[in-house]
């Protein structure tokens, strides 16, 4: 890889750090809004993470696409970082540490807030099962006292 190259990839890589930095602000919203019941915005949330989902597999095609020009594609990051030249190596070094601990705060994050929408769910389940268990068991009473009475029409006139 040469230095043009290399300050090529460093600025795609910027980019990418940028959009997951972005990622990662928009996962801590989505986090505190299901945290603090928001369910109303989840749904938008919903929409605005599968934009995210998909502008990140543009930036993997690109990414993905110009290591393979370099014929670095089946070298992992480290790999890569060698093989650039020495006045580029630290910069981007620097810069894969950075996107590494966004990924890994955005990954905790969504652990997270996964979490908390399951954990909504089965309480929302579970208040549902019980609403219905106490209408079955007010229309069996219902129906109980119905049959007590008595109900008997006569015909007679």
């Amino acid at each position: 890889m040469d230095e043009k190259q290399a300050t090529t990839f460093y600025e795609l890589m910027q980019q990418y750090l940028v959009f997951y930095k972005e990622f990662l602000e928009f996962e801590k919203t989505k986090l505190e809004d299901v945290t603090n019941n928001r369910i109303d915005l989840i749904d938008d949330h919903v929409k605005k993470e599968e934009v995210f989902l998909l502008r990140s597999k543009g930036f993997e095609v690109k990414r993905e696409s110009f290591l393979k020009e370099l014929g670095l594609d089946d070298l992992t990051m480290s790999e890569i970082i060698e093989k650039t030249p020495e006045g580029s190596k630290e910069k981007l070094s620097l810069l894969f540490s950075e996107l590494s601990e966004v990924l890994l705060d955005l990954k905790e994050i969504n652990s997270r807030c996964n979490s908390m929408i399951e954990l909504r769910l089965h309480r929302i389940e579970k208040t549902i099962n019980q609403l219905d268990e106490n209408q079955q068991k007010q229309y069996n009473d219902s129906a109980k006292k119905s049959k007590n009475r008595s109900d008997f029409i006569s015909r007679k006139v």
